[in-house]
């Protein structure tokens, strides 16, 4: 029955309304979160065992949150640490230095390989890519 007056107006809420409330609120943040996962994960971040999740793996527009609040939200959605984060972003440098050096020494391993006709072996390769002088 619907109560009219002063009274009504300054009556506490029930205890189930109040437990309701609490309940929305919780809900809301639940579904918050959610969202902002799915914003930081794309489609074929997801399909990604959650436990090989690591900054290999991960792509490099990925790895770059919009705002430095995101480094803490986007390290806990792949269960990383952030130190972990901060080391891959400042060993960016070496990391394609290495890369550029891999590649270089993949060309002198076929140039090796084919100049001998493909006899060589890995042991001989690898003397022969490690001596000065050969290419």
């Amino acid at each position: 029955m619907k109560k009219y007056g002063t009274a009504a107006a300054t009556e506490k809420p029930s205890p189930t309304s109040v437990n309701e409330a609490e309940r929305i609120r919780k809900l809301e943040r639940e579904v918050r979160k959610l969202r902002e996962e799915r914003d930081i994960l794309s489609p074929r971040q997801q399909s990604i065992s959650r436990k090989r999740r690591d900054f290999r793996s991960a792509s490099g527009s990925l790895m770059t949150p919009r705002r430095t609040t995101e480094v803490k939200r986007l390290c806990e959605v792949l269960k990383l640490n952030r130190s972990s984060y901060y080391k891959w972003k400042n060993s960016s440098s070496a990391r394609s230095k290495r890369l550029m050096s891999d590649a270089l020494l993949g060309v002198r391993v076929k140039t090796v390989f084919t100049a001998e006709k493909g006899c060589y072996g890995a042991k001989r390769i690898t003397a022969s890519t490690q001596r000065p002088g050969r290419s």
